[in-house]
């Protein structure tokens, strides 16, 4: 059945037939559809035939529609998608996340992946179930909520999306629960990356701070005043501290009792023996990666003044991973990749219900209409930690995105020059 569902999905993921014909062919044709698919998942269920000859039988019944045109295969397959996901969506995604939940898995282009409902989280946290003010964007008439066919970005073709799954900590978000954006140091306390120039271009990398131990000791005590204020949600910027830091940081976390989810800000390290930024994700049993995927460019210091150059750090397989609990699920993307276009709009497609943001940035324009964008079209909760310096500019220390239609609730913007580095922002996840 999963495999019948990933190709009926899949036919309609961009195919005009399908908006024509859904209107133009009526109810009446949906209904004899859906009729004779639960007919043959009922005598599936009961035994009268195997798995296999149900799978073929839908998939006749789809070929019979295609004689008629277009339109009519469109929406046939449309309609036996939601009747396998009205009737056996709840085993097929337990049977994913179980799978995601013994080790991580990769999905490829055109793959299935499942969606946890936006609306039973925001019930927990708000008492309202739908919150977004563009609920379209979440309940298109022929849309099937509970699961999506992975699309990876046009120009990164190659990007593969993995499912993590088994952080049930994630369950214990409730709505007391508050988040805070941890800034241990600002942008001019950072040293100066190691310049290269190869292939044409000059490139960089091995930025940090310039006093790693100084910096590990403002983000231990900025992160133990956060878990004093009941912070369970945690986001530190990139590139604040080096990877031994990052270790050691970890290894405090370990030592507290509360139950936390907490992106450590992002390192330059070798992995493999390959340059990246790497985030890691923690809680009290888990630990783990995200990759930033693409490289900054910026003005680095070099001996005859400044030269602008790119960061070498972009993987040759791109991954963008997504950590599901029960309930929630939770993504890191560091800096850039928040504000690319088609990464923030696969986050959108899966509905990632968290997403935290470690940013290293002089402005931050792009990444408040991100947090604001999430949170109206996918009713996710956003978190940016952004390290950056004072300037005319006025960037944002901190940013929390929230689905709340109010204006004045759903982007929650604390700006550098009335934030006092080191520093923290303790919000509720939800609205105040």
């Amino acid at each position: 059945m999963r495999g019948l569902l990933q190709e009926t999905l899949a036919h309609g993921e961009g195919n005009a037939d399908l908006a024509k014909g859904w209107g133009a062919l009526g109810a009446s044709f949906r209904h004899d559809v859906r009729r004779l698919a639960v007919t043959r998942l009922d005598d599936r269920r009961t035994g009268r035939i195997s798995a296999a000859d149900a799978v073929n039988a839908l998939l006749e019944l789809i070929r019979e529609r295609a004689a008629e045109g277009p339109e009519q295969e469109a929406v046939a397959a449309r309609v036996v998608a939601l009747t396998v996901v009205e009737l056996e969506g709840d085993k097929i995604r337990t049977s994913i996340l179980a799978e995601a939940g013994q080790q991580p898995l990769t999905v490829r282009k055109g793959g299935l992946v499942p969606r946890l409902s936006p609306f039973e989280t925001l019930q927990q946290l708000y008492g309202r179930a739908n919150l977004a003010t563009s609920p379209a964007a979440l309940r298109a008439r022929w849309d099937v909520s509970s699961f999506t066919i992975y699309r990876p970005p046009s120009e990164r073709a190659h990007m593969e999306l993995e499912l993590v799954a088994g952080w049930d900590e994630l369950d214990a978000i409730d709505s007391a629960t508050k988040a805070a954006c941890v800034v241990p140091s600002c942008a001019s306390s950072l040293r100066p990356p190691a310049l290269e120039f190869r292939d044409g271009e000059h490139i960089f990398f091995g930025i940090g701070p310039k006093e790693p131990v100084s910096a590990l000791e403002a983000a231990r005590a900025q992160l133990e005043g956060a878990l004093g204020e009941g912070a369970q949600i945690l986001v530190l910027p990139e590139v604040c501290l080096d990877t031994d830091e990052v270790h050691s940081l970890r290894a405090f976390l370990e030592s507290r009792t509360e139950h936390y989810v907490a992106a450590l800000g992002s390192s330059h390290e070798l992995v493999e023996g390959e340059r990246r930024n790497v985030a890691r994700l923690v809680t009290r049993v888990h630990d783990d990666l995200q990759e930033k995927i693409v490289g900054v460019r910026m003005k680095v210091p070099a001996d005859d003044g400044e030269v602008e150059a790119r960061e070498d750090i972009e993987p040759a397989q791109p991954r963008v991973r997504i950590f599901f609990g029960r309930h929630w699920s939770v993504a890191v993307a560091i800096c850039r990749d928040f504000i690319d276009v088609e990464i923030k709009r696969v986050l959108e497609d899966l509905r990632v219900s968290i997403v935290l943001v470690p940013a290293c940035s002089p402005t931050t324009q792009d990444f408040e209409s991100g947090a604001h964008q999430l949170a109206n079209n996918a009713q996710a909760h956003v978190l940016v930690a952004n390290m950056c310096s004072e300037s005319e500019r006025a960037p944002a220390a901190a940013i929390l995105g929230r689905p709340v239609a109010s204006e004045a609730l759903c982007l929650d913007v604390v700006r550098r020059k009335d934030f006092n580095v080191p520093g923290r922002v303790v919000r509720r996840l939800a609205d105040p």
